[in-house]
């Protein structure tokens, strides 16, 4: 048997705004150039790259050095808590890129 709920408490203060928008003073950009992994005939190319702690990824992006590379993406991840990374794959040679994250700066330090 339940009895009767008591009365309510007071209304705490409001919390701080949120967000409202997303720009050069909430993000920054953090990059890494690549490195090569050797597997069996095939040519491995890897990245990755990470916030600041508490922060998070908001768009990334490959800045490749050669436009005939026949490279592909076999992997392209968010890496937990704050990280993402790529890795190109190609039969004929390496291929040197450097990955860029922008961040969002969760709790603006910059």
């Amino acid at each position: 048997m339940n009895g009767i709920n008591g009365t309510n408490g007071a209304t705490g203060p409001q919390g701080p705004a949120g967000i409202t928008s997303i720009n050069d003073t909430n993000t920054y950009f953090k990059e890494n150039v690549s490195r090569n992994l050797t597997n069996s005939g095939v040519f491995l190319t890897i990245s990755s790259v990470f916030c600041d702690s508490e922060d998070v990824v908001i768009q990334r992006s490959l800045l490749v050095d050669s436009v005939l590379s026949d490279a592909v993406i076999i992997q392209d991840i968010q890496l937990p808590p704050s990280g993402w990374q790529v890795m190109l794959k190609s039969t004929t040679d390496f291929e040197p890129f450097t990955l860029q994250v922008r961040c969002f700066d969760n709790s603006p330090l910059r």
